[in-house]
């Protein structure tokens, strides 16, 4: 069975001083499958690259996620938002990544000043992404995205959390 998996990366960009992250989606059986496709479209050093945390999705914003073999017509989208703050007392940026399912872009970036980042400063996005057009997204096997309404809460809990290097698998 295949699951829709959002997974964390770090490592190093060439002259940096510090570790950066992304964020990528992949259809895959399990998380090993997303290794070879994460490591070839990593833009960073390939030295230290590390899965820092994965999740199956599930579900998001009261939908459940499923995957189908034929796109369906629908307005809603499942978007990808990564917002950042600041808290006054500290040096760097804070950001939250959050799933949302709306109609479009600018109603999920609205969502973001109610619903993340409370009590930062300067709220902002840095990006939205329409996870249905996400690079990796296919790259494993063709694959869609049917969101199905069911009221449900849905968490982003990591299903695992650490550092897993993959860069020497």
């Amino acid at each position: 069975m295949k699951h829709l998996y959002m997974i964390t990366l770090g490592g190093k960009l060439p002259g940096g001083h510090s570790e950066i992250h992304d964020v990528q989606f992949v259809i895959a059986k399990d998380i090993e499958e997303t290794y070879d496709v994460l490591r070839e479209n990593w833009k960073g050093l390939d030295l230290k690259l590390h899965v820092d945390s994965y999740k199956a999705l599930l579900g998001a914003d009261g939908y459940e996620i499923k995957l189908s073999e034929k796109g369906l017509e629908s307005s809603l989208k499942l978007f990808f938002v990564f917002a950042g703050g600041y808290d006054p007392k500290s040096m760097l940026e804070v950001h939250e990544a959050g799933l949302f399912v709306c109609e479009s872009e600018d109603e999920a970036k609205i969502r973001v000043a109610k619903e993340m980042l409370q009590g930062m400063v300067q709220v902002h996005v840095d990006f939205v992404l329409d996870v249905s057009q996400a690079t990796l997204l296919n790259k494993l096997q063709e694959g869609y995205i049917e969101l199905v309404h069911t009221g449900k809460s849905y968490d982003q809990v990591p299903d695992w959390h650490g550092y897993h290097r993959i860069d020497t698998l």
